[in-house]
């Protein structure tokens, strides 16, 4: 089974969470809902991240509500 790393940075002041599939790269960002934004891969549009507003506001609901993202759709993409 292939390894996939997922890497987490959470902006305290700013109340944003950002998420990395594999090592942080350039992509393109689509805002699935209000204040949650899927960075895809340009080429392959495989998820490769994403970015939470308001993260602690979230925080209370349902993971799956926060974050809309299935597993098998993240890919790892050697940069």
């Amino acid at each position: 089974m292939e390894k996939r790393t997922m890497r987490l940075s959470y902006d305290k002041a700013a109340d944003v969470l950002y998420i990395s599939f594999g090592q942080p790269q350039f992509g393109l960002d689509d805002e699935e809902e209000a204040g949650i934004f899927i960075r895809r891969h340009p080429e392959t549009k495989h998820i490769i991240g994403a970015t939470v507003m308001d993260f602690e506001k979230r925080f209370s609901k349902n993971l799956a509500e926060v974050l809309p993202i299935a597993l098998e759709d993240i890919v790892q993409v050697p940069a």
